[in-house]
């Protein structure tokens, strides 16, 4: 299983959502998933105290478990990066969304979007081992920030759009998350596999005043395509110096078709 960056939205596949009776508590629902990926990155050790919460503890790469194979290369090939830290800034886009017992059905040609700011790190006792230390749970729906502002797991509205680009066929997705632009053109690759079964990962989330929140992430897609494409990284503020002082910045795959669901922990 891998750290992501996933975008979802509008998709082919129509699921009805349930309704969310427990509000905050009861599970967020997501269907018709677009498109969803990750831009895996490392951070130093020197920087990684800096993104983390404190108490926390990093995890090298070299004692990743579950590594994905680019990062089992990058250990292969350049192991002066031993010590680093995976992250990865992750997005999905969806055409209807269950937040916080409100349903948001995305207009034509627009998503609704949920994203992450990811790291490889050991927050609280008792943590699972494949957690990931979440800084930032994101949207750029207006409306799912307002449904979550006294909720356990508060959204963060940042800018986004999905489009083409100038020339030829390529997409252009562009991201503003605090001062950092996150600007990917490119395609997904033609051929296609099943995505198989589900991609489940426990984000530990900074909640309330700072309190850790333990929620579960189930993605699970139809599909899964390889990205051909170029990133590019604008900004001066502390995302933007990690991911252009990373080794590697490898944005993929893109998970099309399915479903998700978020579900909190209870302490």
């Amino acid at each position: 299983m891998t750290l992501r960056a996933a975008l979802i939205g509008l998709g082919c596949l129509t699921v009805p959502l349930a309704p969310n009776a427990g509000g905050d508590e009861g599970p967020w629902q997501f269907g018709n998933l677009e498109q969803g990926y990750c831009i895996t990155f490392l951070v130093s050790p020197e920087d990684a105290p800096g993104v983390l919460p404190n108490d926390a503890q990093s995890v090298r790469l070299d004692a990743m478990s579950d590594a994905t194979p680019v990062l089992t290369r990058v250990l292969a090939d350049q192991p002066e990066y031993a010590a680093w830290m995976p992250a990865a800034v992750c997005v999905y886009r969806f055409g209807r969304a269950d937040i916080a017992g409100r349903e948001l059905v995305a207009a034509p040609g627009t998503s609704e979007m949920i994203g992450i700011v990811a790291f490889g790190a050991r927050v609280m006792p008792g943590q699972p081992p494949n957690a990931l230390s979440v800084g930032m749970v994101f949207t750029s729906d207006k409306r799912a920030v307002k449904v979550t502002d006294s909720t356990a797991i508060p959204l963060q509205q940042v800018k986004a759009t999905f489009g083409k680009a100038a020339h030829g066929d390529d997409e252009r997705h562009v991201m503003d998350i605090g001062k950092t632009r996150i600007i990917w053109d490119g395609h997904a690759a033609a051929d296609s596999a099943p995505a198989g079964g589900p991609v489940e990962r426990v984000w530990v989330i900074k909640g309330p005043r700072s309190r850790p929140v333990l929620a579960r992430w189930k993605l699970t897609a139809s599909t899964t395509r390889s990205m051909v494409g170029a990133l590019v990284i604008e900004g001066k503020d502390k995302l933007a110096r990690l991911l252009r002082k990373s080794p590697i910045r490898y944005v993929g795959p893109m998970y099309q078709g399915g479903i998700a669901e978020l579900t909190r922990i209870p302490d």
